[in-house]
């Protein structure tokens, strides 16, 4: 059976990535709220991506991501919102 991660795999570099974060700080003064900034930060980036890859058509990134267009639409200016 073949591993679940592959070596070279985003999930491995993630993990990695989210480890290394962790080191650098001591246990009991790491940051609250790693969870949320991180789902928030990867939405972003993978509608971003998505987005750039359909030249900003909404209908197919949408498709591309699995949700509804409504809710990429939401997505996208909740982001706007934020910056």
């Amino acid at each position: 059976m073949a591993p679940i991660i592959k070596e070279n795999s985003f999930f491995l570099q993630f993990k990695n990535h989210i480890l290394n974060y962790l080191v650098q700080h001591d246990i009991d003064n790491v940051p609250s709220g790693l969870y949320d900034r991180i789902i928030k930060e990867v939405d972003c980036s993978i509608i971003e991506a998505v987005l750039g890859y359909t030249n900003n058509n909404r209908m197919k990134a949408a498709k591309i991501l699995g949700i509804s267009r409504t809710t990429l639409l939401k997505k996208i200016e909740q982001k706007q919102h934020v910056k």
